[in-house]
């Protein structure tokens, strides 16, 4: 795979992801667009919330590969243009190599950004939602390992964030 493509599992997750954070009125608006694009002639003002995100998906899918990508480059304009930043804390962005635990794994990895509140570990091991992580890692202004535990808040094809149950020093 190209550097600049995408794996049809992260098209569909992303897609996903802000399709379900759509309002009903958001995800009718878009189906009514792509309905435009693909010229078809059904009403979805009957639909309901699944079935307006079903036809969303069986549309999508009957994409061509490009078209596909030039609706994930809108989408994220869109989802750019519409989030609200949900962080207490600004991020540093980074690459610090860290040791990960679970109560079933023992991993290592990178933190790609990191707050006074949380961070975000680049990985693809499978780790689930409200996992409990325990975290050593030795930030470049320390020469003593930081150890702190969080809670698995956030997952996504690159990763998952973290949120700490205590504040990082010097963060």
């Amino acid at each position: 795979m190209k550097n600049n493509e995408l794996s049809i599992n992260e098209l569909r997750v992303f897609i996903n992801e802000i399709i379900n954070n759509m309002s009903k009125s958001k995800k009718q608006s878009l189906l009514k667009g792509l309905q435009k694009w693909q010229q078809s002639t059904l009403s979805d003002n009957k639909l309901g919330s699944k079935e307006v995100h079903a036809r969303i998906s069986e549309i999508i899918d009957s994409m061509s590969e490009a078209n596909k990508h030039n609706l994930l480059r809108v989408l994220k304009k869109w989802r750019q243009s519409t989030r609200v930043d949900k962080r207490k804390h600004n991020r540093k962005f980074t690459s610090i190599y860290a040791i990960f635990e679970t109560t079933h794994c023992y991993f290592t990895d990178f933190i790609k950004n990191i707050s006074v509140g949380g961070l975000f570990i680049e990985t693809g091991i499978p780790l689930t939602i409200n996992q409990k992580l325990f975290i050593t890692f030795s930030p470049s202004y320390s020469k003593i390992p930081i150890k702190i535990t969080g809670q698995i808040v956030r997952r996504d094809p690159k990763g998952i964030g973290v949120k700490l149950f205590d504040t990082i020093p010097g963060i």
